[in-house]
């Protein structure tokens, strides 16, 4: 026998005026796994006049107190009240519905958004609002959950979903009167409470001791395997499919697969560590977990159906959640089941009876998956970012929005996770890229329509990002603008206006543009082009240039205020030709036959005729030497002071073509007309007297009057005066005067090479532009070092080569020839003035030895490099080397202007092994 009790609970206390009337008469409950109990009542009442809305959504309790069994008790609110029949003068049935306190969930549909969360901090959170503390009897790790939405679901139907997707069940105890809330990932390990209960065979054993009957096994077919399909853009051609199957249990058959594609399934936030990616990861390091992926797969498969019990019992307390065995049963004896779902029915009169289903507690129990809402279509956001922020993104050009229905949002870096931008094209670092910024309003798209995955799809303009075109008035223009960020006071535009007949292509930079093309350039001007440049303008050219006018070409310029016009003058035939060349190291005017040329630190002036100079006073100021075109008397320079010891004149003759005259005899006459002995010139067609004194010199070509006149009689008894050793030659100032000439400087450039960015060297020195490893202000360079042009690469090497020309000036004690000098400055550019101070090389050269000089320049092609198979650092030949050393050699063989040839050096075996820049 049962006793049925039924108690309401009003605010303060307080009881409603026909409570005690309601007499229960007839209950059933029904509860399942992960959703909430139900309960309906018909009650019977004396009054035909209770108000249903002094019941719904008051406290109630409703209990069975079975005697021997004791009491089982439900808490809750009533859902619904009704009067469902009504007898005059007799009892007035009412029938109600009993539901818990989670079933007012149900009840508030909402839009959110949570992020860096688990599934259980989630469901807690809800629940907390509504007033519920659950049970917590978790026992795996849930890893926290980059994001998640709820959109347009109720509160129960979301935390539902996301418990199902984690594999937590949720049931409710009511042991101590009050129906308790548990959440709880592993229901199969519950224990048993009570005792096996027996198993009758028939209905009609008459016993009233607990019980089960009409037990039945069931087994349906399902899926043998799920698998999740995913996808991560940190590794776009990677396969991801999270699989689960249940091993041996597909009974031989082909596998019966549920596949699903799912993105973002896998993705959850890590537990931190090292990142590559710090601005993607400064909330949190999300990342696509594979073992969380499997998990999830897992379990959806396992909360398919899969073996269960049916039965019936004479017991309540099969509830949801609750272990129990059967005894006395072929099967299933001793078998510890868990309750899925159970039906409790009975009336006033005492009788009652349960219906239940079980799972084996041997196999995993999951909550059946719940479907997510799918978005039904695109929507509009605007990009957000912290406070003060323009720009705000990440490595892979994401971006933050706040929806237009997030009410929770801060309109900041909070209020979403990294959103995908849509870009016209992307590529492996090559693409379009035009980030939305902080403000603007985008469109937003989902995919696969899942609320957790959004992505921006397009950009709008509105009230706040009006278009940059005024319209509808300029509604022929396409373009592109930019704003100067941060500040936003200047901008780039690239505009298209069609309008017929202003057609107009506009390009404007805010402040610098630059333009980079690999190969040829053309351009087509129809008709007039004007160019206005506010300061200076510097032009760059590799070989050629060539301005060609039809009419009229200018160059105009202003000193001052007075303005100067170079009128080149009207078109002409190609014989009058007026043309200006002017390229590095190099400007020449030319116009007919005659050429006016500047070449690094030389001017030519070259006439076919006549050229004339003319002044009050002509001066012509020379260094050691003043070349003028012999035969005749040419007048020496009046000579400085020589600060070496003794007093030497070094003359150097060159007929009309510039070409050195060798072997021409020549003596020097002093002012009170002394003379010196005759002498010839070198190969190079130089020529030394020493002089006693300063003062004027002449020198004149030819053989004295005397030899002149012995020599026409005969007399040649007087031997002529012998002629200067022959050996390369130098100035009056021991090669002071002697500078690096074109050849050797075309012979660094070639060598070294041209580098705008910096590199490292055979040897791993970080170098930049031609071979250049300190810049002139005394700092190293590093591979950090932004790029340099071509101009600035030429200003450190002829920097460079000033500091390598003093160095070996002080070196040499011999004289050089400026082939000599400029083939030492390039070696001594290569491997550093002290490799050259303790080189063979230059030991054999200042003992006179040029011959053994020239034969120690291919011994220096070698360099210190690490040996990739065994790891050491080794001396090999270097390729780039070698030919740089034999071109050095030949430009230290070669007498300047080709005259005649100095000796060459014998080949001999290497001595010396040295590093181009570690020697």
């Amino acid at each position: 026998m049962s006793h049925l009790s039924l108690a309401f609970g009003a605010p303060g206390g307080q009881s409603a005026a026909g409570d005690e009337k309601l007499d229960v008469r007839h209950f059933t409950v029904v509860e399942r796994l992960s959703e909430p109990f139900f309960i309906h009542l018909i009650a019977v009442s004396p009054s035909a006049d209770l108000d249903p809305g002094e019941y719904v959504g008051r406290d109630v309790s409703f209990s069975i107190d079975t005697g021997m069994q004791g009491v089982r008790a439900w808490s809750g609110l009533v859902s619904s009240f009704e009067l469902s029949d009504v007898e005059e003068g007799g009892l007035s049935t009412y029938e109600l519905t009993l539901t818990p306190s989670l079933m007012l969930l149900d009840h508030r549909v909402n839009c959110r958004i949570f992020q860096r969360q688990s599934a259980v901090d989630i469901a807690a959170k809800i629940l907390g609002e509504w007033g519920i503390k659950p049970e917590l009897r978790i026992t795996e790790d849930h890893k926290k959950l980059e994001y998640r939405v709820q959109y347009h679901e109720s509160d129960l139907d979301f935390i539902t979903r996301i418990l199902s997707e984690a594999g937590i069940s949720y049931f409710f105890e009511g042991d101590s009167g009050k129906s308790s809330l548990v959440l709880c990932d592993q229901p199969q390990t519950a224990e048993a409470s009570r005792p096996p209960l027996p198993y009758k065979t028939t209905e009609h054993d008459d016993t009233a001791e607990p019980h089960v009957r009409n037990v039945v096994g069931r087994k349906e077919i399902s899926h043998a395997a799920v698998t999740v399909g995913d996808f991560d853009f940190r590794r776009p051609a990677y396969g991801l499919f999270h699989t689960a199957d249940r091993g041996g249990e597909s009974g031989g058959r082909a596998p019966l697969e549920q596949f699903v594609y799912r993105p973002g399934s896998g993705l959850a936030v890590g537990s931190g560590g090292a990142s590559d990616t710090p601005a993607a990861d400064a909330l949190s390091m999300a990342r696509v977990d594979e073992h969380f992926g499997r998990r999830a797969a897992r379990s959806a498969l396992e909360g398919q159906r899969g073996l269960e019990v049916e039965l019936q019992s004479n017991v309540s307390f099969l509830a949801p959640g609750t272990a129990f065995s059967i005894s006395d049963h072929p099967k299933l004896s001793g078998k510890r089941l868990i309750v899925t779902e159970a039906r409790l029915m009975g009336q006033f009169t005492g009788s009652f009876s349960a219906v239940a289903t079980a799972r084996h507690a041997s196999s995993a129990i999951r909550p059946a998956p719940t479907a997510r809402p799918v978005m039904p279509g695109m929507q509009s956001a605007v990009i957000v970012g912290p406070s003060g922020d323009e720009i705000h993104t990440d490595e892979f050009g994401r971006v933050r929005v706040q929806f237009h229905w997030d009410r929770e949002g801060s309109f900041n870096e909070q209020s979403t996770c990294w959103l995908r931008v849509s870009e016209g094209w992307g590529g492996a670092g090559f693409g379009l890229l035009s980030l939305p910024r902080v403000g603007h309003e985008v469109l937003v798209d989902f995919v696969a329509g899942n609320p957790d995955e959004p992505i921006i799809v397009g950009r709008v303009h509105g009230g706040t990002t009006p278009p940059s075109f005024g319209l509808p008035g300029k509604n022929s223009k396409t373009g592109w603008t930019t704003q100067s960020s941060p500040g936003g006071d200047g901008f780039h535009e690239l505009t298209f206006d069609d309008k017929k007949g202003q057609e107009l292509i506009f390009i404007r930079s805010q402040k610098d543009f630059l333009g980079a093309i690999q190969n040829e350039e053309q351009e087509s001007v129809g008709r007039d082009r004007v160019g206005q440049i506010g300061v200076n303008m510097t032009t760059a050219v590799g070989e050629n240039d060539a301005l060609e006018a039809s009419a009229f070409s200018a160059v105009m310029g202003k000193v001052g205020n007075v303005e100067n016009i170079q009128n080149m003058g009207a078109a002409s035939s190609a014989a009058t030709l007026t043309l200006r060349e002017m390229v590095p190291g190099k400007i020449t005017l030319s116009t007919g036959g005659t050429v006016v040329q500047l070449i690094d630190d030389e001017i030519y002036i070259t006439a076919d005729e006549t050229l004339k100079i003319k002044g009050k006073l002509v001066d012509v100021q020379g260094g050691p030497f003043v070349h003028l075109n012999p035969p005749g008397e040419l007048a020496g320079e009046e000579p400085k002071k020589n600060e070496q010891e003794g007093h030497v004149v070094w003359f150097e003759l060159r007929d009309k073509n510039r070409k050195p005259i060798p072997n021409l005899e020549c003596y020097v006459e002093e002012e009170g007309g002394a003379t010196s002995h005759v002498q010839k010139t070198d190969g190079q067609g130089r020529v030394l007297f020493n002089v006693e004194k300063e003062g004027k010199y002449n020198l004149v070509v030819g053989k004295k009057p005397e030899q002149a006149a012995a020599a026409a009689n005969g007399d040649a008894s007087k031997p002529a005066a012998p002629a200067a050793k022959s050996a390369p030659a130098a100035s009056a100032d021991g090669n002071k005067s002697l500078t690096t000439n074109s050849e050797g400087l075309k012979l660094v450039r070639k060598s070294e090479g041209f580098y705008s960015k910096p590199y490292l060297d055979p040897v791993k020195i970080p170098t930049i532009g031609y071979g250049t490893i300190e810049y002139p202000d005394g700092r190293a360079v590093t591979m950090k070092d932004p790029p340099i042009t071509e101009a600035q690469a030429e200003e450190y090497l002829r920097h460079e080569v000033k500091e390598k020309e003093e160095a070996v000036r002080k070196m040499v004690k011999v004289p050089l020839s400026e082939n000599q000098f400029s083939a030492l400055v390039s070696f001594a550019y290569n491997v550093g003035t002290g490799a050259l101070q303790d080189s063979t090389l230059l030991k054999k050269l200042n003992a006179g030895d040029y011959s053994g000089a020239a034969n120690e320049f291919g011994r220096w092609n070698k360099g210190t490099v690490k040996n990739p198979k065994t790891g050491k650092k080794e001396k090999v030949e270097l390729k780039g080397l070698t030919t740089r050393r034999a071109a050095e050699r030949k430009l230290f063989e070669t007498p300047a202007d080709g005259a005649g040839a100095q000796p060459k050096a014998a080949a001999s075996p290497a001595s010396e092994s040295a590093a181009a820049a570690s020697n």
